[in-house]
């Protein structure tokens, strides 16, 4: 016997007044009733015939609109669809089988208006019945009333009026309201149990803890104990309907939602509804923390080696170095090597953390990263990388020579040889940018860093002691990795014929040299070595220096002082070195100010002997210091320290150095040159050989090597303010660079009565210039032309 199908009406009411009346197809034809939904509308579905709501719909929101499904049928493919319900607001409802009028709410008492979830909802009439709704309801235009109900029931006017009628009086006469469950057999419907919730995405997955959190904002719940068929809604603490599953043959469910779930704290429990609408009770809860927030990234990630030295883009001979770094307290930080995890560690209350790797990490180079991921399985984004090398390989043993360079024998000084040399270099290749530990007799004496090319040289700063030596080196490289040591030289030291030197140097014939540059050193031809230790580069912007020259000797030192001497410019250091040490030195000095000292030094650098220099600040006179070394004792070097100036000269003159058993004081510099004769009444000048002078207006040109002037002569035509506007009689010497200027120096007056007073530039020729103390007069001489005594 086949069952008839009853044809079911849509009613919409705007307030009491009828909108619409439509039937909804029988049959899923894929073309649903579409309306547009109306504010705070209400939409009544009844079966033609008795105006009977079908007791069970389904439900789906989608963006705004209602999607409505009756039972049985496909929640994809609906019925009906009403546009923007819920953004008007509404309720839908029905009539039951005691005639009275109810919502269609959810297993929770929900109504259709409430429901958020975009999953499948089922509702049933069910609640509180709606007490007078049926009064006053009109249909537009409708004087007698009565074609609602005709709507309602989809049969003639005069039927529905009558059965309605009755109906109502039946049922409702004493006013009071009815609930649809009290019409229903007291039926107990079984919730089950809500067994698991599985997070199925991120770093972390699988079941989630009771009050757990997870990062799957869809987790999957599943729950038993459910008759099979029954439907069971799935819901949150405050009473929304996160959607709703089917359970199977075996009583089991598994329901994911198609919509992601807020986060915070979410208490999730289940009801079941029977094939006639009977509820249960809901289901003991379960509470699931939701967090999508992804932690920070990690920063200040520190990587340092066992030495306690921060790595980054450096190399280290560490293959397990230690990281450290801040990140969101209670997190995991998780450590990534070349892109492949190595390991991870807890960050605590403070947001600090420490790692380690447990297994050493490959010899190459390495990339770290580091992620935080929090309780929920959110990770943050990466760190930057930290570049780091690893470098555990020694290097190569070096190779080494050791050679003799004092004394009648020098060269290689082989194992088992003997050598005079008490300073033998150690030198030889090893692999660039390491540094080379130079042991004697296994105790360590030096290093010296490899260079670019490989090579390495060494010379004790202190003399070895007379006896036997083994001389070994290991190679350290640049992260610490040591080499095996290589083969020792044994030798033996025997100073006990080294000779001592002997010798003297004035300066004349040596070629003039500034020494602009702390730790410049000039090696003379006579043995003695010249080092310009520290100072400065120009004394009060003088054009002084430390330097070997002529500058201002005709003028501010006595004749014994020859053509050049060892200028050493205030506030200096200078070193003087006698090869392999002799037992007196003597030397002599001018212009010395009071503060200025020599000091004596042995091959070791052991203080000998100090002595201060005369005060010369008031006499350009010349003065010998000599001092011979005690018995047994060799002087190696000796350094001169210039104390400030007095005045205008910041230059202390030494020359007539003499070192040996018997230092004596040089005798003066002799002059080799032309002779000159002045002619003072015409001021024409006349010379030997092949020089030649010219004198007009206040400028004397010079072309020769060596010529010979009577200064008081030379000022016969100076001419006022020649080349300076200062108000000075000048007079210029000019000429070729190299030429020597000889003048009287009984003329000079010793030099007291004049002063350097700089330099200037004129027509693109540099002057050094000379003032008389006495006198408006000045002397200009151009630069490259030396003056010297006659």
């Amino acid at each position: 016997m086949l069952v008839e199908t009853k044809t079911v009406n849509v009613v919409v009411l705007d307030g009491k007044k009828l909108e619409k009346t439509m039937a909804l197809p029988q049959e899923q034809t894929g073309q649903p009733i579409i309306l547009n939904a109306i504010k705070d509308g209400t939409y009544i579905l009844a079966e033609q015939g008795d105006g009977v709501a079908p007791e069970n719909i389904t439900i789906k929101r989608v963006g705004d609109d209602l999607y409505l499904s009756l039972e049985g049928g496909d929640p994809e493919h609906p019925e009906l669809i009403i546009r923007d319900y819920y953004l008007n607001g509404g309720e839908l409802v029905g009539k039951g089988e005691d005639g009275q009028y109810y919502n269609y709410v959810t297993a929770i008492g929900q109504e259709s208006d409430s429901v958020s979830a975009d999953t499948a909802i089922p509702l049933a009439l069910g609640g509180e019945s709606i007490p007078g709704f049926a009064d006053g309801l009109v249909e537009e235009d409708d004087d007698d009333h009565h074609a609602l109900l005709w709507s309602l029931l989809g049969v003639g006017a005069l039927g529905a009026l009558a059965g309605g009628i009755a109906l109502a009086h039946h049922n409702n006469n004493d006013g009071s309201h009815h609930r649809l469950a009290d019409i229903t057999p007291d039926v107990v419907v079984n919730p089950g149990k809500l067994d698991s919730v599985i997070d199925n995405v991120g770093s972390i997955q699988g079941k989630i803890a009771n009050g757990g959190v997870t990062d799957d904002n869809k987790p999957t719940f599943n729950g038993s104990g459910v008759a099979p068929g029954n439907t069971v809604i799935v819901m949150d603490s405050d009473g929304t309907v996160i959607g709703s599953t089917v359970a199977n043959e075996s009583g089991n469910w598994a329901f994911t939602p198609d919509s992601p779930m807020s986060d915070g704290s979410h208490k999730i429990s289940a009801v079941v509804v029977d094939g006639n609408g009977n509820r249960s009770e809901p289901s003991d809860s379960v509470i699931v923390v939701i967090d999508t927030v992804a932690p920070a990234a990690v920063d200040n990630v520190v990587v340092t080696d066992s030495s306690g030295t921060e790595i980054d883009g450096g190399v280290t001979n560490d293959n397990m170095p230690s990281l450290s770094g801040k990140a969101e307290p209670g997190t995991v930080v998780v450590i990534s090597d070349n892109g492949k995890e190595i390991g991870s560690a807890q960050v605590d209350d403070n947001g600090q953390w420490n790692f380690t790797p447990t297994t050493p990490m490959g010899d190459g180079e390495h990339n770290i990263e580091v992620v935080a991921v929090d309780d929920a399985g959110n990770v943050g984004p990466s760190s930057k990388p930290i570049p780091v090398e690893i470098d555990t390989m020694a290097p190569d043993v070096a190779t080494t020579k050791l050679l003799d360079d004092v004394g009648d024998t020098v060269g290689v000084i082989n194992s088992g040889d003997t050598t005079d040399d008490n300073k033998p270099t150690f030198d030889g290749t090893a692999e660039p940018g390491a540094t080379v530990i130079i042991s004697d007799n296994g105790q360590v004496i030096g290093s010296v860093a490899v260079g670019e090319n490989g090579a390495w040289s060494y010379t004790p700063e202190t003399s070895l002691k007379d006896g036997d030596h083994s001389f070994s080196s290991v190679v350290v490289d640049k992260v610490g990795n040591q080499s095996v040591s290589s083969e020792p030289i044994d030798f033996t030291v025997d100073t006990s014929g080294i000779p001592l030197t002997s010798g003297s140097e004035n300066f004349e014939s040596v070629t003039q040299h500034i020494f602009n540059t702390e730790g410049d050193t000039l090696k003379l031809d006579s043995g003695l070595s010249v080092t310009f230790v520290s100072g400065p580069c120009d004394g009060e912007n003088q054009n002084a220096f430390t330097e070997i020259s002529s500058k201002g000797i005709a003028f501010f030192a006595p004749a014994e002082m020859g053509s050049q001497a060892m200028m050493l410019i205030e506030n200096s250091v200078t070193k003087f070195e006698f090869g392999t040490g002799t037992s007196a030195v003597s030397f002599d000095v001018n212009s010395a100010s009071a503060g200025s000292t020599v000091n004596y030094y042995d091959a070791d650098g052991n203080l000998l002997h100090s002595e201060a220099l005369p005060d010369q600040s008031n006499d350009n006179g010349l003065q010998t210091i000599s001092w011979a070394a005690g018995e047994g004792e060799i002087i190696a070097s000796m350094t001169i320290e210039t104390a400030p100036a007095v005045g205008g000269d910041v230059i202390t003159r030494v020359d007539n150095f003499n070192w040996g058993s018997d230092a004596e004081v040089a005798s003066g510099s002799e002059v080799v040159s032309a002779t000159s004769a002045i002619l003072e009444e015409n001021s024409q000048f006349s010379t030997e050989q092949d020089y030649s002078i010219q004198a007009s207006d206040g400028v004397i040109e010079v072309h020769g090597h060596h010529v010979s002037l009577s200064l008081d002569a030379l000022l016969f035509d100076a001419s006022r303010e020649l080349l300076i506007a200062d108000g000075k009689e000048q007079v210029a010497i000019v000429g070729d660079a190299g030429s020597r200027v000889e003048l009287n120096s009984t003329s000079l007056g010793g030099g007291q009565d004049w002063s350097d007073a700089g330099q200037v530039t004129a027509g693109g020729v540099v002057y050094e210039i000379y003032h008389s103390n006495s006198s408006s007069v000045e002397l200009l001489v151009q630069q490259g032309i030396e003056l010297q005594h006659s």
